[in-house]
């Protein structure tokens, strides 16, 4: 009897309290080596994601290309991205739901000695057509190394085909070059800092050459079956990028344990210059100005243009996009 009562006890409190006794709805969500995902991995560790009622299974990834793989088979449900989402988005029938940051994470990087340093424009990009013609490049392909080298060429009237590239994981990439292979290395932070230690030196800024948004991208299953669930995810994603910016020392601790924990070795002023300089991270209200896809839409007509993908992938990007997720999340009707 005593058993029965506190059953039914235990019952009559579920019940009046439910948002105690439901169980979280699951996600299984991508994250890179990045600030943007030190922010999704802080919301996890945190607790965010259950208290909002859902729980975040992250799933770790050196770069975008690996990520469409796992949106196409299936094992993917939410996941930060660059330009490699135009794949996701327009091959495997993924939709961008939210622009999370300015994509500022990867520079194209020369050593001191480089000839290409001895010509620099009137927005501070270094070299030209003549002396980067026939040179080899180093990064990873179908990220935004990738779209930034060939951002960088079509500002200087070259393509691809100009020169040579050679697609590597970035920490390969930079280990290569630190060898002595290639000219030039597109280098992600925290190393693009470490790397300015040494010496080295970016040949522009990639808001110049290759403007572009992060993004958070969404399986369609998930989009139509787990709606309310990818709402609140937004809203935790937010939440802890606004954790970020507004407490540097905070945002510092976090980023400096998950570089560390995605392998990647970063000292406290490469860190420091990330938050305090590059300031990539948006706030849900700041989301909500940028139209939902169009950075994306941009990369696709982009990459469209120099045939490396066609008219109807183009053309699916453009319609796979929804803000309503994104303005459920901050509470607005607006589109």
């Amino acid at each position: 009897m005593k058993k029965l009562i506190g059953l039914l006890l235990a019952l009559s409190l579920c019940l009046s309290f439910g948002a105690f006794c439901e169980t979280p709805v699951t996600l299984d969500v991508g994250v890179l080596a990045s600030y943007y995902s030190a922010a999704i991995y802080y919301a996890d560790k945190m607790g965010y994601d259950t208290e909002e009622g859902v729980d975040f299974l992250l799933q770790e990834f050196a770069s975008g290309a690996p990520m469409n793989e796992s949106f196409a088979v299936g094992e993917l449900e939410l996941a930060d991205m660059g330009p490699a989402a135009v794949h996701a988005v327009g091959k495997f029938d993924a939709f961008v739901i939210a622009q999370n940051a300015k994509q500022v994470a990867v520079n194209l990087m020369v050593k001191p000695d480089s000839p290409l340093l001895a010509v620099q424009d009137e927005n501070g990009v270094y070299g030209s057509a003549e002396l980067v013609k026939g040179m080899t490049f180093l990064g990873p392909s179908g990220t935004y190394a990738h779209y930034l080298i060939i951002g960088y060429l079509n500002y200087l009237g070259l393509t691809i085909d100009d020169v040579n590239y050679v697609s590597a994981q970035y920490p390969q990439a930079s280990a290569a070059f630190e060898l002595g292979d290639g000219d030039i290395c597109a280098m992600q932070n925290p190393n693009v800092y470490d790397a300015k230690q040494k010496g080295y030196v970016s040949l522009g800024d990639p808001a110049v050459v290759a403007p572009m948004y992060e993004n958070l991208v969404c399986a369609r299953s998930a989009c139509e079956g787990k709606t309310e669930a990818v709402v609140k995810a937004l809203k935790v994603i937010y939440c802890a990028q606004e954790d970020f910016i507004n407490d540097e020392a905070l945002a510092a601790k976090w980023l400096k344990e998950y570089y560390a924990h995605m392998g990647y070795s970063a000292s406290d002023e490469a860190i420091m210059d990330e938050i305090q300089n590059q300031k990539p991270l948006l706030t849900l209200a700041e989301a909500v100005q940028v139209p939902v896809g169009e950075s994306l839409i941009d990369t696709a007509v982009f990459m469209q243009n120099l045939d490396m993908i066609d008219q109807e992938q183009t053309d699916v990007v453009k319609q796979n996009k929804r803000s309503d997720l994104l303005y459920a999340a901050a509470g607005s009707d607006a589109e």
